[in-house]
């Protein structure tokens, strides 16, 4: 994987983005971090309740 990393670093590349692109991704990245939350307090509750007697 860091091979493929640094080819795509080693090249520049164009990127145009639009306000409505930022947005999206500004909300995926919202997404992603409320699924991770979300599987936090799913362990943490597995976690409590393999300690309860």
């Amino acid at each position: 994987m860091s091979s493929a990393l640094s080819y795509v670093l080693a090249e520049p590349v164009a990127i145009e983005a639009t306000r409505i692109d930022v947005l999206c991704l500004d909300v995926l990245c919202l997404d992603v971090l409320r699924l991770s939350e979300a599987a936090h307090a799913v362990a943490a509750e597995l976690f409590r309740a393999c300690q309860t007697p």
